[in-house]
């Protein structure tokens, strides 16, 4: 006797899809969105012949260690997810937090967005027309939905912001 048992999550991307394409829709409609360039990581050429290198003493680098190359970038809106218990401003008052040492939280208008892949966009410094160039990581995301409709991305840096002038 065979039992079909009916899948957990059984149909819901019919609903997931809709609400995926309306994530990214709200995400690129926004008035608070902005545009960055997208670098996807893709996978390093192996080598061919093994045998010319000595056996491992390992089996397997984590894949998030390993060196990535990328494909050309494209321009996605992304819109910032801010923490209600972070403050948007220093506390006195000058200014916009720049803490690059913390991660953030962010709506990326793109599906499937691996870890490894790098956003860089300009952001106004607060000083006149001026703007900085800024790179930040995809770190890990957090899915929404049972089939992932959608997912906040957790950033970090990856460039030193205090290096680069203009």
């Amino acid at each position: 006797m065979t039992n079909v048992l009916k899948p957990r999550f059984n149909q819901h991307n019919i609903l997931n899809d809709v609400i995926r394409n309306d994530w990214i829709a709200a995400i690129e409609n926004s008035p608070d969105s902005f545009q960055a360039l997208l670098y996807m990581p893709v996978a390093p050429e192996q080598a061919v012949d093994d045998s010319l290198y000595e056996v491992p003493l390992f089996n397997q680098v984590d894949k998030n260690q390993q060196a990535l190359e990328y494909a050309d970038p494209f321009i996605v809106s992304v819109l910032d997810n801010p923490d209600d218990m972070q403050p948007l401003v220093s506390e006195n008052g000058d200014e916009a937090i720049n803490d690059f040492e913390q991660p953030m939280l962010l709506r990326i208008g793109h599906h499937d967005i691996p870890t490894g892949a790098v956003l860089e966009w300009e952001e106004a410094t607060g000083k006149g027309d001026e703007t900085r160039r800024c790179w930040w990581y995809v770190h890990s995301a957090i899915a929404l939905g049972t089939t992932l409709s959608a997912a906040i991305h957790n950033v970090i840096p990856c460039r030193d912001f205090e290096g680069i002038k203009k």
